[in-house]
């Protein structure tokens, strides 16, 4: 008798921590705090390297900080809304972009080698995604199967806009690390005829489709020579 109870004690104090776990965890993801490990495989030699994208809350802001071997991308993200990206080299503040959705400007900051500061100002018309943002922002789409959308790309280096495609391809099953994925796939280039002459490459990302949470990415490099792959890691 005394063992029959202990087994129901035991069971119901399982029950009990899963439950907690189940609350933890659900708290969790809808505070978006998180943090998931990838890994870029570049070139024909394979060269890999690991890096992290976290997310928590600050307030009412979300911060998605990615963490590489060329430093630190912070963005900051409020109602599903980019408000602004530091990009960092080590502690230095290389460049800061500000949205404001009320002015309808997009304030590109960066910091020159002589420790001035150089100002840039672009007109916020439609979408425009600098490119750190853009793994957050195509994963917010609700673009049907076989819809495509328009953004500017915008390159706060070089403080350039480009138009380029958002193309929602359909569902695929994807295999990373020996695992299966339901992933909705996207399409992205130049868009325009004579653009995509120039630039002929496609990129092409992936997404969880429970949970959006982002899989894999496969394109070129920024000169164009390179294929790239970006997934989960090990």
């Amino acid at each position: 008798m005394q063992v029959t109870n202990r087994i129901k004690f035991s069971k119901m104090i399982f029950r009990g921590m899963l439950k907690s776990a189940k609350v933890f965890l659900i708290a969790l993801w809808s505070l978006n705090v998180f943090s998931i490990d990838y890994v870029t495989i570049a070139g024909d030699t394979n060269a890999r390297h690991k890096w992290t994208m976290d997310f928590n809350q600050e307030g009412t802001y979300s911060n998605m900080i990615i963490k590489d071997k060329d430093g630190i991308k912070k963005i900051r993200i409020q109602n599903e809304q980019v408000v602004s990206v530091e990009i960092f080299d080590g502690t230095r503040l290389l460049r800061r972009i500000d949205y404001n959705y009320v002015s309808k400007e997009v304030i590109v900051l960066i910091n020159q080698n002589n420790g001035t500061v150089k100002k840039e100002v672009i007109e916020l018309e439609g979408n425009v995604w600098e490119n750190e943002t853009m793994i957050y922002l195509i994963g917010k789409q609700k673009l049907k199967e076989g819809k495509r959308m328009l953004f500017q790309n915008l390159n706060s280096e070089a403080v350039r806009l480009v138009e380029m495609y958002l193309e929602n391809k359909g569902i695929e099953t994807i295999y990373i690390n020996g695992k299966s994925y339901d992933a909705v796939k996207y399409e992205m280039g130049l868009n325009g005829f004579f653009m995509s002459k120039l630039w002929p490459h496609k990129y092409f990302w992936w997404y969880e489709k429970s949970t959006g949470t982002f899989l894999q990415y496969k394109g070129m490099g920024e000169e164009g020579d390179i294929p790239e792959t970006y997934e989960l890691a090990d």
